[in-house]
This record gives C-alpha cells, sequence and structure tokens, in this order.
C-alpha cells in the first residue's frame, strides 16, 4: 500500500514539474512578455472608442482575445514537454505573433476596411503553420533525448515512449488543423472582394466566420490527445489514469 502511494505521489510531481525547466520557464516568460503587451493595446483601443462602442468592435476583440489566450495556453501546454536549444527563429516566432496581433488591433481602432482585418488575422495564421512546423520538426529531430527524458521523468521507459508517441501524434494534427484554419482565414479575405456584397455586411461576415473558425481549433488540447494514455497498458503504478480525472 505504501509502495503504491508512494509511486502515485511521483507521479503526481511529475505530471506538474516541467520536462526541461529552463526552456519552459524561459519561453513561457517570453509568451507572456509579449502577450501582455497586446493585451495592453487592446485594453487601449477601446479607451480610444468615442461615444458607444459598436457591436461588431466587441467582437473583434474578442476575437484578439480569444486567440491572445489559445496562444498562451498552447505554449505553456507544449513547452512543459519538450525541449531543444533555442535559437533566434524560437525568438522571432512570438515576436511576429505579438507585432501581427497589434497590426489586427490597429485596423479595428482605424475602423478600416474589412479586407485589412481579416488579411492581418490570415497573416498569423500563417505565423502559426510557420510555429507548428518549426515545434514539429524540433520535437522530430530530438526524439531520442526526448524519449530518454520522458522515461526519466516518469520513471517509467514504456510510459515514456507511448507519452512521445501522443505528443508527436498531437503536433501532427495541429499541424494540419492551423492549415485548415489559415485556408478558411484566407478565402474569407478573398471573399471580401466580392463587388456585390456592402461592406458592413462583410465586416461582420469575416468577424464571425473567424471567430468560429478560432473556437473549433481552440477546442482541440493536448490534454485531450494524452487521454489516450489510458488505454496503454498497465504499467509499474496507475499513472496513466492521470489524464481521465
Amino acid at each position: 500500500m505504501n509502495r503504491r502511494n508512494n509511486d502515485l505521489d511521483v507521479t503526481t510531481e511529475a505530471f506538474h514539474t516541467p520536462l526541461a525547466p529552463y526552456f519552459a520557464d524561459t519561453y513561457n516568460t517570453l509568451n507572456s512578455v509579449v502577450q501582455g503587451v497586446v493585451l495592453g493595446a487592446l485594453f487601449f483601443a477601446f479607451t480610444e472608442q468615442e461615444g458607444n462602442i459598436p457591436p461588431l468592435f466587441y467582437l473583434k476583440a474578442f476575437l484578439v482575445f480569444l486567440t491572445t489566450c489559445l496562444m498562451w495556453h498552447r505554449y505553456v501546454t507544449h513547452t512543459q514537454w519538450v525541449a531543444w536549444r533555442l535559437n533566434l527563429i524560437d525568438t522571432l516566432i512570438p515576436m511576429g505573433f505579438a507585432v501581427t496581433q497589434l497590426f489586427v488591433i490597429w485596423t479595428m481602432m482605424k475602423n478600416s476596411h474589412p479586407r485589412y482585418f481579416s488579411q492581418a488575422f490570415t497573416v498569423l495564421t500563417i505565423m502559426g503553420t510557420i510555429a507548428y512546423w518549426r515545434a514539429l520538426s524540433k520535437v522530430k529531430s530530438v526524439e531520442k533525448e526526448t524519449r530518454i527524458l520522458l522515461a526519466k521523468h516518469f520513471a517509467d521507459e514504456y510510459f515514456g515512449s507511448g507519452f512521445y508517441d501522443e505528443l508527436l501524434l498531437y503536433e501532427k494534427r495541429c499541424f494540419k488543423h492551423v492549415h485548415v484554419l489559415a485556408l478558411v482565414s484566407l478565402l474569407t479575405t478573398f471573399s471580401v472582394y466580392l463587388p456585390w456584397v456592402e461592406q458592413k455586411t462583410q465586416d461582420w461576415y469575416v468577424t464571425v466566420v473567424l471567430v468560429l473558425s478560432s473556437l473549433v481549433f481552440g477546442s482541440f488540447d493536448l490534454n485531450m490527445q494524452l487521454r489516450r494514455l489510458n488505454k496503454l497498458p498497465a504499467c509499474s503504478y496507475p499513472h496513466k489514469d492521470y489524464f481521465c480525472r
């Protein structure tokens, strides 16, 4: 009984501890700072509005807030289980996200044509494909080292290997999903150029489609993928059930 409880305590600690603390802390700090700047700019955009704020502005602001939350959440859940040597590309990607998000907010403040809002969001989704391509390629390139680290982290080689397989599958699926999101955003941008649709209708159409597609994309979470681990045969202790609680 004591052995089982000790194993479970070790496992619970492992699930709440990053695989590589320096990598996770550094990247999460960078992402938190740049996304904090975006939220600050979004608040500033509200203060610049005069008179009654139109409902469409609130919807666009919700989209920016949603993408900010999704971006931060994806980074903090992802960096907990991966590690590689950071270089300039890893710094430029979060910075590029922030700059693009700020441009999206700028189009809102200027009440510009909906095509500019849609174009800026399309650039954001394309950057998302670059980010997932980078993550997927790096996770594959350090497969051997990651499997070893996970095996040591969970004190179970079989579970660690299965964990890596699910993590890699998640990266592949997200890479496909963000491509679909980018395609939807691109098609939405093209639809703005239809001459027979008035600008206000285009603006609402673009914003609603982007909000709905972002909600669908955000519904697929890493923890959902890791719940598949409960299908693994019994390991040395019952940590495979952690994600099913």
